[in-house]
């Protein structure tokens, strides 16, 4: 029994680090291909907003519209309060992961 328990667990711990290895592997190659935050604050791209009839025609098109960038401190704090409300309103109650709110956001509902 206690031969089988020590297999199990030297079995178990070479899993877990051969899916950590491959974690860091996916979030190194993941990293990699992601802009930088001034990059993309650099891109000239502006968003076009279009009114689309019920069948589907464009009634109005409104844009490019660039905006500006704000830092996190120019946000008001009911800004704040209300996008933190939309993701989650236990965002500042809770320390850990919430597996079913992943669930959910990963279509395995």
């Amino acid at each position: 029994m206690r031969l089988w328990f020590m297999r199990a667990l030297k079995a178990g711990i070479a899993l877990a680090l051969l899916g950590l290895l491959v974690l860091g592997i996916f979030v190194a190659i993941a990293r990699g291909e992601i802009d930088s935050f001034e990059d993309l604050k650099a891109s000239p791209n502006g968003q076009m907003i279009r009114v689309r009839a019920a069948d589907g025609t464009v009634i109005q098109s409104i844009g490019p519209s660039f905006g500006r960038w704000l830092n996190i401190n120019d946000l008001p704090k009911d800004m704040k309060d209300a996008m933190v409300a939309v993701e989650d309103r236990r965002f500042f109650t809770i320390r850990a992961l919430i597996p079913m709110a992943w669930r959910g956001r990963s279509g395995c509902e």
